[in-house]
Formats: structure tokens, sequence, C-alpha cells
């Protein structure tokens, strides 16, 4: 059994127990935040991919996301993400913008 499988095996079960176990979409969002801005960037973009794949409804964690992938790098997978976003929230102007930087940079 691969090191992945076993990690979200556990993550999973502790999960699953809600009794001494909660995990909040802002909680995650706020911790990648506080890597991406304090010298950790591609962790940053882990907790990011994770809050995605916890909270897929939510179209702040897509626009995190993105800002991290923009940040770190990742061009392409930050346009995805904050199109993603847009897909739940057309309304959001700040992700529309930083959309717009990346689709249409500065000459």
């Amino acid at each position: 059994m691969s090191r992945t499988t076993r990690v979200r095996g556990q993550f999973n079960a502790l999960r699953a127990d809600t009794a001494h176990y909660y995990l909040r979409e802002n909680e995650l969002n706020r911790l990648g935040y506080d890597l991406l801005h304090n010298g950790y960037p591609a962790q940053s973009v882990e907790v990011f991919k994770l809050n995605a794949i916890l909270f897929p409804a939510s179209f702040n964690v897509y626009d995190s996301y993105g800002d991290a992938c923009r940040d770190t790098g990742l061009r392409g997978e930050a346009i995805f993400l904050y199109q993603c976003a847009l897909a739940l929230n057309p309304a959001s102007k700040g992700t529309q913008v930083s959309l717009r930087r990346l689709l249409d940079p500065p000459r």
C-alpha cells in the first residue's frame, strides 16, 4: 500500500469521526494562504487542492487555489481554477479580474 493511500485512509477515518474531528473550509483556506505568504508555496497549493476536493461546491476554494497556482507560476492551472470559480459564482468581480490579468497580461 502506498504512502498516499495510507494517508488518504487515515484522513478519511479522522474526517468520519465527527465527535472528535471537524474540518471547515475557511480553516483550510487560511492555512493555505499562511503557507503561501510564509515561504511554503508548494505546500499551499496542496492545501488548496485538498480544500477543493473536500468542498467542491465552494467558488471560494477554487478562487484561492487559483491564487496559489498563479503565485507559484502554474498559469494554466490558475486559469482553469478561476474558470471553475466563475462557473460557481459568475458575479465574482475579484475572480473576473484575476482571470483577465492572466489571459491578457500587460505588454
